[in-house]
């Protein structure tokens, strides 16, 4: 699972917040956490743990590939998120299975507000795995983006 989208908020905003406010209000009622998620981990070097995310929301939608997001806190002002699109598999719990990073990231881009969010591609992230396991990922859509609100 790629952690495919740096994010940055400088100054008093707190991070997790500026990302959960971009998937409130009237703007964004497609968006909800309300559905059941599955037990998803991403690795925390410093805790040498598998650590949950702190903010999680989906974009359902009739028939297959909804957008889903994670985010964990990196520190008051970055967060790592990971972007994929659920698409229904009776082998997975849940009966879905995240793929298509690329096609995500390009939607919850296109989400955030290009005047409050300045957004860097391409970019590049060291996902520290073998080959096999990035040809499996395909396209992942790196991406930095910054929050300039405000």
């Amino acid at each position: 699972m790629p952690i495919n989208m740096h994010v940055t908020v400088p100054g008093d905003r707190d991070a997790v917040a500026a990302i959960e406010a971009e998937f409130a209000g009237l703007e964004s009622l497609r968006w909800t956490q309300v559905f059941p998620d599955t037990a998803v981990r991403a690795w925390d070097s410093d805790s040498r743990a598998l650590v949950a995310p702190e903010y999680s929301v989906r974009r359902p939608r009739f028939g297959d590939e909804w957008t889903h997001v994670h985010a964990w806190r990196v520190d008051a002002d970055r967060v790592a998120v990971h972007a994929h699109l659920d698409v229904l598999d009776r082998e997975f719990e849940y009966y879905h299975r995240g793929d298509h990073y690329d096609a995500a990231t390009r939607r919850v881009r296109s989400h955030f507000s290009a005047s409050e969010w300045r957004r860097k591609r391409p970019y590049s992230i060291d996902y520290r795995t073998g080959a096999e396991t990035r040809a499996a990922w395909g396209e992942t859509g790196d991406t930095k983006l910054e929050y300039v609100g405000d």
